[in-house]
């Protein structure tokens, strides 16, 4: 659970910068957890705050298309 919790916690921190201000958002970590990768974690949790709208898709300015990750 502990490196779940690291694993989450510098997830958010490397997107924090993306999200707007106003939320307080909680994140919990499930033993269903234990076996994924940081890539699966930080996957979930950018698909999960996109879907809230905490976090906008960025675009590639040249063309409108979503910028790759």
């Amino acid at each position: 659970r502990n490196r779940c919790r690291r694993l989450i916690k510098e997830s958010y921190r490397l997107k924090e910068e993306n999200t707007g201000s106003g939320y307080y958002i909680v994140f919990v970590a499930r033993s269903r957890m234990v076996g994924l990768s940081y890539e699966q974690i930080s996957r979930d949790m950018n698909f999960l705050l996109k879907k809230s709208g905490i976090i906008k898709e960025r675009t590639n300015a040249q063309n409108g298309s979503p910028a790759m990750d």
